[in-house]
């Protein structure tokens, strides 16, 4: 009964599955002998009418239990820093962090049970959710973009937890979905490949391919003079060197101080393939006061992760008047104006005129020369 029952409420499980066609890589990574990983209890089956039944229609699960648990063994563990990583490209839609996180419990306050968490949107209503996590481990944000090979904290024993372990949950509209295929669970598994009974998922994660960069080209050179109160822009040509695509998951973000209103982050203008180019546009305010230093930073990163070269700029603010050229049309007219260079058609030398006296010296010698040399 238990098997009929689920496969017909699977329907829409599978349809789901196959429409949305993504596939999910386990959420611990840093697994071997010596640091173990295992399931400590899977999804509680539907349609079990009381029993605690997993997919494989056995009992290695708890009543109500809505997702999968992931155990590393005890506090030492845990204070070893184990990594939890999301499990497929998506969206982080929530945050909490800052609770407690060595309860032993299972009653501990904090993140609606799930204590210190993520959770990530992936469209089309599916939702995927990390819990349990170490207080203060955390290293995203909502609104970041994140994939499979995007950490997103540590394990930890926040929330309504017995000890050290991840609490994985994934969801479409809200609904705690079976993430394993078997005859008491899913038609349709979500991993990549999901193993065998009590065997982890596999932790394969696809390859983006190597992330590099070089910068080719800049406008306004290193210890270039810049007019006070001038607003100026800053270009960098960046070649993709690496065999990645750079997507709206890439872009410069500032690791440097800040300064002149130079931005935090700047957007690619659109993909860049390996070998193409791209220019990466910042504007400046340069401040009214003389002899201001700025030096910047840049670099880029794909989902907090950064990259490549690091490109920099070095300016200093002067006054309009200063004798060294400045770094703007003005400061180049007036270089170009000192310049030995041959004058261009119609325009004048700037040669000082033959002085009269010069040449009443010269005239002996000439007069010489003809004596020594007649024609």
């Amino acid at each position: 009964m238990l098997a009929s029952a689920t496969k017909r409420d699977g329907i829409y499980d599978v349809i789901s599955v196959i429409l949305f066609s993504i596939v999910h890589s386990a959420p611990l990574r840093d697994c071997s002998e010596q640091r173990p990983c295992y399931i400590t209890a899977y999804k509680d089956a539907e349609g079990s009418r009381g029993q605690v039944l997993d997919w494989f229609c056995r009992d290695h699960s708890y009543d109500g239990h809505k997702g999968t648990d992931f155990g590393i063994g005890g506090f030492d563990e845990m204070d070893r820093g184990r990594p939890v990583f999301a499990t497929a490209a998506g969206q982080v839609v929530a945050v909490a962090d800052g609770f407690e996180d060595r309860c032993t419990s299972g009653r501990c306050e904090g993140g609606g049970g799930l204590g210190n968490h993520v959770m990530i949107d992936h469209a089309e209503g599916w939702q995927s959710r990390f819990g349990h996590l170490r207080n203060g481990s955390i290293r995203v944000e909502v609104g970041d973009d994140v994939d499979c090979s995007t950490q997103l904290g540590e394990v930890g024993s926040s929330g309504y937890s017995t000890g050290p372990h991840l609490h994985f949950e994934v969801r479409q509209n809200n609904r705690p979905m079976e993430t394993f295929s078997g005859d008491c669970g899913a038609p349709v598994s979500i991993w990549r490949d999901q193993n065998g009974y009590r065997q982890l998922p596999s932790s394969e994660c696809p390859v983006i391919g190597l992330d590099d960069s070089q910068v080719v080209d800049e406008n306004l050179p290193d210890g270039s003079l810049v007019e006070t109160g001038s607003t100026l822009e800053k270009r960098w040509v960046i070649r993709n060197v690496g065999t990645s695509t750079w997507d709206e998951a890439v872009q410069a973000i500032l690791v440097s101080a800040s300064g002149w209103s130079a931005p935090a982050t700047v957007a690619l203008a659109g993909a860049v393939e390996p070998g193409e180019t791209t220019t990466i546009r910042i504007g400046l305010e340069v401040p009214l006061v003389a002899q201001e230093q700025l030096e910047l930073r840049y670099q880029l990163q794909r989902n907090n992760v950064p990259f490549g070269a690091v490109f920099w700029l070095e300016l200093q603010s002067a006054e309009p008047n200063t004798d060294a050229g400045l770094s703007s049309d003005v400061g180049r007219r007036e270089s170009e104006a000192n310049d030995p260079i041959a004058p261009e058609p119609g325009e004048s030398c700037g040669c000082s005129q033959t002085s009269v006296s010069w040449m009443l010296w010269m005239l002996p010698l000439a007069l010489r020369r003809r004596a020594i040399y007649p024609r």
